[in-house]
Parts: structure tokens; sequence; C-alpha cells
């Protein structure tokens, strides 16, 4: 619905009848009569195309009515003729023609809208969301109706400048974004342009001339978190603060799932109000120099500084993140998460809950402070969240600002997914698992680390765990939990090798060894399968021939290489194209020679997909990860060339002749399938 004064200026501005009679100027003067900081200002010049939009009023339309009357300018009735025509123009009318002529509704959709805003004389635009339509295309639409600009805040990155000019706590009660100062002009992101104690808490907090420009609730919430941290977390969320997040609806999302994921993108009230407590408690500790193993051990279940420590591990694991980075610097602590591979910033934290924080983890990794202060050093922990078990691996570097901290987060059932989930292809599938169930002999896994080869591997455990079987694994920590299998965390039993356990075990089935990194994990690998042990070991290597050849630089002998090893699979993982903003296009199949493809033409066209971007995968067109595949299984031919130290391209063309495919030609066939990029096989691959 317009402004009053808009359509005081429209009716009466154009009338020459003298008793309704109402001039432009005296409409207009308004703006000046009752302050100028309530309305738009002048475009910024290094601010995006929104604002180059034409300015908008604020005004409430009763002091705007009252002004007039009072003034001589308008009559009563002048004024109600003006609301008359105002409600006439059809409340929304504007909006519905925008959102029809950008395909954001169809005209069902606006019918129904206006059927319910009929029936509940709601606001047509909060009907429009309740419905199911995007939020972001109801407010560009009602940024159009309302002729004022619109700010994507997922795109634009607001001045620092502007969010140090307004407290958090005033942010946060009205749900307003400072976005860019220039000198004593403040332009902020809002919902509603209407809030005319928003613009007065604003005026006086910064001392500025406010101008408003719209944008969605549930983004102008999102940056608030995300913007200010919780660098002013003392300043708890003020009660009755808005909470302007938007359900998530089809439009916004593909699943439950995504729309779950994008729920919990940003940290909730609970978690800074459990921080605003925790810094409440330490804040006389800021200048302290805090005995870290005292502090762990001396909070409850119930301490702000414990809920926190949780809280932090629990959110990851809403945003599906691998790991956790909690990185201190001179000024606070950056704490960031690894999502599909890609670390991303998440929130921050201020100086003085380092200490209690960091004493808090390291008593739940047990970590030796009294000895090892100011040394690296490792230990796990285990957390339960929703009923299910997660094992934390936790890292400690020392750093001039204090030990950053590394935790890698892994579901502890993870492996009982079911290899079917993890990408192979059907043919690959059915070599490996009839490789896994030989009596004897070495599979070797290669991949770099984060490429999903632990997953890998207990898969292939869980598919052989049998009651007729005994399976041992030794780890330095077991990222998985299998009942009915022996596993031992050299973490946890300091002082023992791969060869004590080994050892100890006695009559082994299936033995599998975390990576084999030196000559005694190898020595060990290669022994076991020659005594009728079937072995699974991770090595590291960038393909399957190199991970084999490499086997031989730890001193063991080719001879022993060539008959121990049954077949190397190698891996990598690729980010799955989000199902939520998946579109498809064209490319020439020539284009995708240098992964195997062989096009009919030169002018054949070849179906491709990719993500344009969304609320559910952070606008990167990713959400998940895939793994493409390299499966080497040894014959007579491949063991006596690696016997005789053969060329890697002999290895390689070996392979072939016996069924590999090679890493790429598996990333292309992902690539037709939809499931991912070229960008993303070129780049995991170096291609």
């Amino acid at each position: 619905m317009g402004n009053l004064w808009r359509w005081l200026e429209r009716i009466f501005g154009s009338r020459t009848d003298a008793d309704n009679q109402c001039s432009v100027e005296a409409v207009t003067s308004v703006d000046s009569a009752l302050g100028a900081e309530a309305n738009s200002g002048p475009a910024v010049d290094t601010a995006p195309e929104w604002l180059d939009a034409r300015e908008a009023a604020a005004e409430p339309e009763r002091s705007i009515a009252d002004y007039l009357i009072e003034k001589g300018y308008a009559s009563a009735g002048q004024i109600a003729n003006a609301r008359w025509a105002q409600d006439e123009s059809g409340s929304g009318r504007k909006l519905a023609e925008h959102m029809l002529e950008k395909g954001y509704a169809s005209p069902e959709q606006i019918e129904e809208a206006r059927k319910a805003q009929q029936s509940t004389k709601g606001d047509f635009a909060k009907i429009l969301i309740d419905l199911g339509l995007s939020s972001r295309d109801v407010y560009e639409s009602k940024a159009q109706e309302m002729q004022v600009p619109f700010v994507d805040l997922t795109v634009y990155k607001p001045d620092q400048s502007a969010i140090d000019a307004v407290p958090y706590a005033v942010a946060a009660r009205h749900n307003i974004l400072p976005i860019k100062k220039d000198g004593t002009m403040l332009y902020v992101a809002i919902a509603d342009l209407n809030n005319i104690t928003a613009n007065d808490d604003l005026r006086l907090a910064s001392g500025c001339i406010v101008r408003g420009v719209l944008a969605v609730p549930g983004e102008i919430t999102a940056s608030i978190d995300r913007l200010y941290g919780l660098s002013h977390a003392s300043e708890p969320r003020p009660k009755g603060a808005a909470n302007e997040s938007e359900p998530k609806t089809a439009s916004d999302s593909g699943s439950e799932d995504t729309a779950s994921d994008s729920t919990h993108r940003y940290w909730t009230d609970e978690a800074k109000t459990s921080m605003a407590q925790a810094m409440a408690e330490y804040a006389a500790w800021n200048s302290a120099q805090i005995d870290l193993d005292a502090a762990g051990r001396q909070e409850t279940e119930d301490a702000p500084i414990v809920r926190l420590a949780n809280m932090i591990v629990q959110q990851a694991i809403k945003e599906r993140a691998s790991e956790i980075h909690i990185e201190p610097d001179r000024r606070g602590m950056c704490i960031r998460h690894r999502i599909d591979g890609v670390l991303r910033e998440a929130i921050q934290v201020p100086k003085f809950i380092q200490s209690p924080l960091l004493g808090r983890y390291a008593m739940m990794a047990e970590f030796n402070l009294a000895t090892h202060r100011g040394k690296p050093q490792r230990g796990l922990f285990e957390i339960t969240y929703r009923d299910q078990s997660y094992l934390i691996q936790l890292g400690a570097t020392p750093t001039p600002s204090g030990d950053k901290l590394t935790l890698k987060i892994a579901a502890m059932d993870a492996a009982r997914q079911g290899m079917n989930k993890l990408g192979f292809t059907p043919e690959v599938q059915a070599r490996l698992e009839e490789l896994a169930q030989r009596q004897s002999g070495l599979l070797l896994f290669a991949g770099p680390h984060g490429s999903g080869v632990s997953t890998t591997q207990y898969g292939l455990l869980n598919k052989l765990n049998s009651v007729e079987r005994s399976l041992l694994t030794i780890e330095p920590y077991s990222s998985f939990r299998l009942p009915g299998v022996t596993q031992v965390d050299l973490l946890r039993r300091r002082g023992l090798t791969y060869r004590d356990i080994w050892r100890a075990a006695c009559d082994v089935d299936v033995l599998h060894i975390d990576r084999v990194s030196n000559k005694e994990t190898a020595d060990l690998a290669v022994s076991a399968a020659e005594a009728g042990t079937l072995v699974l070991a991770a090595i590291d290597g960038a393909d399957a021939v190199s991970a084999l050849m490499r086997f031989t630089e730890f001193g063991i002998s080719a001879d022993r290489v060539g008959r121990s090893v049954r077949g190397v699979l190698a891996q990598h993982l690729v980010r799955r194209i989000c199902t939520n903003c998946k579109e498809f296009y064209d490319v020439r199949g020539v284009e995708l020679r240098r992964f195997g493809f062989k096009p009919f033409n030169s002018g054949q066209s070849v179906q491709l997909a990719r993500g344009r971007g969304c609320e559910t995968c952070f606008q990167s067109g990713y959400k998940g990860r895939i793994g493409i595949f390299e499966l080497l299984v040894m014959n007579a031919e491949i063991a006596d060339l690696v016997a005789r130290c053969g060329s890697t391209e002999r290895l390689e063309e070996a392979a072939r002749g016996n069924g590999m495919h090679l890493l790429c030609e598996d990333g292309l066939v992902k690539v037709l399938e939809g499931m991912t990029t070229t960008e993303q096989v070129m780049q995991v691959l170096s291609l």
C-alpha cells in the first residue's frame, strides 16, 4: 500500500476545483516539516545498482494527515478521499503485477493470496510468503511496488563503518542492518520502512540521518548474526527482538533435509544466549592468566562454558561440517567450518572467552596440560547429538596468539550407510567386493587426506563383518564404530605400536590399518597378507599406479609387493550439484575430450548440469560430495611388471588392459549423469 502523501500528490495535485485543491508543494513540504531524516536519501556512488532506484518516503500516515489539516493544506474530507483512493488502489496490486511479470508467481497463486487477504485483512506480501512463494522474490517485488531500493544481502557486503555506527542491541531489536555510512548519512536494510520507532532509535544511536532500503527479513537477521558475530554477545539479543527468519518453503528448498540445513545456517538465539552468559561469567577473567586444567575441571554440565563448547560442535554438525577450526588472533577467535571440503567462516568469538573454552576442550580430549602446555597435542572425545554419536578428533597447535584447535567430526555409524551410496559404478563396486571376499592379500586404498578413503574402507569392513570372521582395526583413532569388530585406538593406548597390537591379536581374518606411512606399517601390511590375512590399508597417492609404486619406496622389495597386493582403489571426492537449484545446459562434445569423451562428430552437443546457487547451498551451486574412483586389479602381467620395477606408463597400460578406468573417466560418468561439473573434476584432479 503506497504512502498517503503520494496519493495526496496524485489526486489533489491534478484537480482544479477550489474546494479540493491541495498543492503538490504543500504535500511535499511534509518532508522537511517532519524531518528529512525519515526519508530515503540520494544514491551512494560506490553502492550497487539498487541504490539508483527512486527514493522512498517512510512517513507515518497519521502524522502527514494531521500536519496537512493543521496547516490548512487539506480538509478532513480531502484526507478521507485520499485514504479512499489509497485503499481503492488495491493493496498489493503492483506487487502482484510484478510477481506475475517476473514469473515469480502464477495467476492461481495470486488469486489465492487475494482471497486470503480479503478474509484475513493481512499483509499481502506476508500472505504470499505463507503460501510458499520465495521471500526474496516477494520482497523484491514489494520494493518495486513501493518504488524503493532493494538490497540482496547474500551478495552485497556492508561497510564495517556502518556496522560500527549502530549497537548490536538496536540492530537486533528492530531487525535492521546498517549497510553504508557516507558522512552523516546512514543507509540501513530494513523490512518495514514505516517503522518509526526504529528510525528514531537509529538516529539517536548513530547520530546520523537514516535512509532505508528494503531487504528480506530473514537475510537481515542472518546478516546481523554473521556480521556482528558474538563480539556484542555481552549484549544479549533484546527481549522482544525481531526474529524474522521465514520458514522454508517448497520454493526455498528442495526437501526437508535441505530446509533443515538452511534453517541452521546461522547461530540460533539459544547459542547466542549461552555465549552471552559465558562471557558475563568470565568477563572478570579478561586480563587474567587462567589455569586451563583447573578451569576445565571446575565446570559442571550446566555451566555456560560447557554448553557453549557443546553448541559449537552441535552447530557444526547441523551444517554438515567435517571440521571445525578455532583460530585465535590478537582480537579474538575466528570459528570456521569445513563444509563439502570448503572452509567457511561461521562466527567470531571475543578474546576473553578463549582460555576457558580451550580449557573445556582440553579436559574433554584428556590433554596433559601439566607437561605438554604449549606443545602440539592430539586427543579424542565423543559427543551425542540427536540420538547419534560422533567421534571428535581434537588437535591443538601452538601459535603466538594461543592454541589453534582443529576438531574433526565423524558420525560413528556412517560406515553402515552402504557401499552403493558412495558413488561407485556397479561394475567397479562388484569388482571391489569380489577382491574383498578373498581369503588373503593386500588391498590398498589411495587418496589424499579427506578423500573419503576411511569411509570406503569401513564400508567394506561392514560388508565383511560376520560371526565367522575375526576383524581387527589398528588406527590412531577409529573414525567409526562397528559392532563385532575389535578396534584399537593408538591415541588411547599411548606407547603401543601397530606390531604390538598385531602380535597380541594372534589369529585375525581381516586387518585394517589406517594409513601406511613408514616402513614399519608397510612391512606389517605385507607380512600379514603373506601370513594369510586379508589386509585393508590406506596409502597416499594421486592414482592407483602411483600408489602401488610408492609402496616400494618404504623399503619393501618389489617382488613381495607384486605377490601380496590384490588390488588398488584410488579415489577423490568432488562436490555434488545442489538438487535445489540444478539447471541444464548444452556444450560441444569436443570440449570433453580431456576426460576421455569421444564425440560422434565435431558438432555433437552434450547436455550437462550445474547449480545456479541458492540459500540451501550457500549460493555455491553445490551440496554434498560424491566419490570418483579408479580400481586396479592385479594379474600376472601387472605383478611381473611390479617385480621388475616396470615404468608407470607400462603399468597403467597393463592395468587399463585389465579393465581399469581412469579417475578422469569416472569423473566424466558423474558429469554426464548430472551429479557434478567439469570444473570440479578438473580442480580435484588438477587437469
